[in-house]
């Protein structure tokens, strides 16, 4: 199935999801299109977040998503600023022809980021802290790093055809190394508690004026530090200032070199998913090829396209 036709596969999906809750039946529009199709069943003011490339990545999506609409109506029964399941109908997850969604509500959010804190280090640290603050609480079993390293190998086994062997054979033997770093992790780490898991700035929505946390299908348990790793890995602001922006607000440091062997587990999770993405959408591929490459240049010498 071409990529144009997977997602408007899982726009009709949707749509089906929607008439089999009984909204009112109008038009699907699709929104956006990234790890999820993000579609609107106008004109209820619902959202269905349908797995599009997670899917391909994930044997079972729906596990997944159960857990972000689980963790997010938890967090926002207790007034966490993330943004809530729907409460118009069932959240979900919900399944149509194979496609998996869950359902969110509709939001008003400015089409040109204006307000947004991504060229704030502080304020996004200062959300995330907030964000730890609230999910302290949160008693329920949810999987470690390995889980989240799995998916992005087989990213590579399922994507990575396209990639030149030296840079393909580079990440694979990445592989190895984020299964051994996420494996003691999971197995060694004290302190290991419910985190986002995947809190990057395009994470936070500014709605009403206010930055609310989307995205949680990613959540597991672990050190904060990973949740730091991948907020200062971010090139939507200076990542190492929002760290340092994150320990000023907590009065904790991180674990400089926990914080440093995630990091550089996070810069491979962020290729394979690169080359995931770059395996449908071929204009990518150029600054996908570009990005491995300087991945594995610094991972271990030159081995380039």
């Amino acid at each position: 199935m071409s990529a144009a036709a997977a997602v408007a596969a899982a726009v009709d999906a949707a749509a089906a999801v929607g008439r089999r809750l009984g909204l009112p039946d109008g038009e699907a529009v699709l929104l956006h299109q990234g790890a999820n199709a993000v579609v609107h069943l106008s004109p209820s003011p619902v959202v269905a977040r349908v797995a599009l490339m997670t899917a391909r990545a994930r044997p079972r999506p729906a596990e997944a998503l159960a857990r972000e609409v689980l963790l997010a109506g938890w967090l926002a029964e207790r007034g966490a600023a993330v943004v809530p399941p729907t409460q118009v109908v069932d959240a979900g997850p919900h399944e149509h022809d194979g496609w998996a969604m869950s359902l969110w509500p509709h939001l008003a959010v400015p089409a040109d980021g204006s307000g947004h804190p991504f060229d704030a280090p502080e304020a996004v640290a200062a959300a995330l802290a907030a964000l730890h603050d609230a999910l302290a609480g949160f008693g329920q079993e949810l999987p470690g790093l390995e889980e989240s390293v799995g998916d992005a190998a087989r990213c590579l086994e399922v994507a990575g055809g396209w990639l030149p062997p030296p840079l393909l054979g580079a990440l694979l033997e990445g592989a190895r190394d984020a299964a051994e770093t996420a494996s003691q992790v999971d197995v060694a780490t004290p302190g290991r508690r419910a985190l986002h898991g995947d809190p990057h700035p395009r994470n936070l929505l500014l709605v009403g004026g206010a930055a609310l946390w989307c995205d949680l299908e990613d959540t597991l348990a672990g050190p904060v530090e990973w949740d730091l790793a991948v907020m200062g890995r971010s090139q939507r602001h200076d990542g190492a200032a929002a760290v340092r922006a994150y320990a000023a607000a907590t009065g904790t440091a991180p674990d400089a070199d926990l914080l440093a062997a995630l990091n550089a587990l996070r810069w491979w999770q962020v290729q394979c998913w690169w080359v995931l993405y770059a395996s449908v959408r071929e204009g990518d591929r150029p600054d996908a090829l570009a990005s491995v490459a300087a991945w594995a240049s610094a991972r271990s010498g030159s081995p380039r396209a």
